[in-house]
């Protein structure tokens, strides 16, 4: 992905996260994240090395109390968001990226 796609990507991401009806609230904080490396396919799960680096995403938020979790309901994504969400024990909120009429792949 060249550096002009990731910033439209980064700008859309933040559109939809301060656009969409499930953001009611102002967060001291967000961290977004991509997710981590997948396999090929329709619906991808991750790799053995994507796992690992979501296992890691718990390291750097071991410091915090309390986090909510959200993903996009794709296999590579919810797998991504699992070990923060196990580590806190808190679920992943799932939600619909089209709500807002971008759809991210």
């Amino acid at each position: 992905m060249n550096v002009k796609n990731k910033i439209t990507t980064l700008f859309l991401v933040f559109f939809t996260l301060f656009s969409c009806k499930f953001a009611f609230a102002s967060p001291d904080e967000i961290y977004l994240f991509r997710h981590s490396e997948k396999q090929s396919g329709k619906n991808p799960s991750l790799t053995e090395q994507g796992k690992t680096r979501a296992n890691n995403l718990v390291l750097l938020f071991k410091k915090y109390k309390n986090v909510h979790v959200f993903s996009s309901n794709y296999n590579r994504t919810l797998q991504t968001a699992q070990p923060l969400a196990k580590h806190f024990n808190t679920s992943v909120n799932i939600y619909n990226s089209s709500i807002c009429g971008v759809t991210f792949r």
